[in-house]
């Protein structure tokens, strides 16, 4: 995955709330995961955003995970 890539490259259409929501959660994972921390803190942020709009279960989950990389980069 390329550094800096942005959620502005996701089809707007075809795709449904959830499954952008699911897309953005894991471009977050992606993202951590090559060490860019601000990019992966935007994607989960845009994905919890969705699914707290929805009620989705998985909010909480995505919640947690901005929680502990503003925690971890704060610190």
């Amino acid at each position: 995955m390329a550094r800096g890539a942005g959620t502005d490259r996701i089809p707007a259409s075809g795709i449904d709330d959830e499954g952008r929501a699911d897309f953005l959660h894991h471009l977050g994972d992606a993202h951590e995961a090559d060490g860019d921390r601000d990019a992966a803190r935007a994607g989960w942020s845009e994905a919890w955003g969705i699914l707290l709009q929805l009620g989705h279960p998985d909010a909480d989950g995505v919640r947690a995970k901005l929680d502990a990389a503003t925690r971890t980069s704060a610190g």
